[in-house]
This record gives C-alpha cells, structure tokens and sequence, in this order.
C-alpha cells in the first residue's frame, strides 16, 4: 500500500495517563504516538503496540482517510474523524463498534 509523500510520525515517551499508548493525528498525514513510561511494558510488547499505533495501524488509517477522502474527494466532514474517534474511544475503549457514527459508513471508499 502507497502512502502519501511525507507522512511520518513522531515518538513521544509520557508519564501520567491512563493508557499505554496514544496516536495523536495532527493532520497534513503527520502523527505523534505517546508510550506511556508509567506502565511496565515488555520488550516483545512494543512492536505490537507500535504496529497498533503507527504501521499498519491508526497512523495508515488517519492517512489513509486524508488523503483519499478530505483531499482526494473533498468530503470535509472527515477532516476532524480522528478527533471524534478519540473523544469516542476515551467515553469508553471500543465503544466505537457498538455506537456508529454514520460517518464511518463511507469506510468502503478508501479501497477505491
């Protein structure tokens, strides 16, 4: 899978929240994943959670949603997903699947 020219994403090391690990998307197909210090983590661990966050995962898929939907379709209305996804997520882990935004219909779109 082609990723856009120039998305890249920083690592961020954390203290002080509630989760282990956090992909922040900050748009324009950058990100910052935070890895919380607090929490003991094992070495075999962190190549899952890195994946989870950064590649394959919410990083490629907060791209993915820029590039071919806001710029390559113009639907502006997934300009902020990633933000109502977190706000989502932190109401209650994967509350997500059970309390669709109708946003998340057009998910088919990004295999076109």
């Amino acid at each position: 899978m082609k990723l856009p020219a120039g998305e890249d994403f920083e690592t961020v090391l954390v203290t002080g929240k509630p989760w282990g690990a956090y992909n922040w998307y900050l748009g324009n197909f950058k990100s910052r994943i935070e890895l919380n210090t607090d929490l003991p983590t094992e070495l075999n661990g962190l190549l899952g959670t890195m994946c989870h966050e950064g590649y394959p995962g919410h990083h490629v898929y907060n791209v993915l949603l820029e590039d071919k939907l806001v710029k390559g379709r113009g639907w502006v209305e997934y300009t902020d997903l990633p933000s109502l996804l977190a706000a989502i997520a932190a109401r209650g882990g994967n509350r997500q699947r059970r309390h669709r935004h109708p946003l998340l219909g057009r998910r088919a779109a990004l295999a076109r």
